[in-house]
């Protein structure tokens, strides 16, 4: 499990400033591409220079 805390325009656009997330991810890159699987709003997560 990880803590993902979310801010700014991201916090703003998905509505949620933080959670706890269940999973494996050995990578940054492997939880953002889990994350990005939830729909429309997550897309934000695909930008460059995110992380």
């Amino acid at each position: 499990k990880i803590e993902v805390q979310y801010f700014a325009r991201y916090r703003e656009t998905l509505g949620i400033d933080s959670e706890s997330v269940e999973g494996e991810f050995v990578t940054l890159e492997v939880l953002r591409q889990h994350l990005l699987q939830r729909g429309e709003a997550w897309q934000v997560l695909a930008e460059q220079n995110l992380m």
